[in-house]
């Protein structure tokens, strides 16, 4: 995709750590923008780093991707259960 580029460099100047990025969050209203954090405590703000290219904001619409699926795709009994015990811990 030509509207993306990697950023080394968060958007508060600091260097990105890659290996160690602890949390990531992506958000539908902002598709060109990870914001992560190194640790997992909640009281830490977010970070954040930004993807899109500088310069003339493309449309936004003409880089959605197609849905690979028409219906949910099934969890096996031992995903589900896995999933539950770690949510819980």
């Amino acid at each position: 995709m030509n509207a993306i580029t990697n950023r080394k460099i968060a958007e508060d100047g600091q260097k990105v750590k890659w290996l160690e990025i602890q949390w990531i969050r992506i958000r539908n209203d902002k598709p060109f923008c990870m914001q992560f954090k190194d640790s997992l405590a909640e009281e830490l703000p977010f970070r954040a780093v930004l993807f899109a290219k500088r310069g003339r904001q493309r449309n936004l619409a003409s880089s959605k991707l197609p849905q690979l699926y028409k219906t949910q795709r099934p969890v096996s009994k031992e995903k589900y259960s896995h999933l539950t015990c770690v949510s819980r811990a």
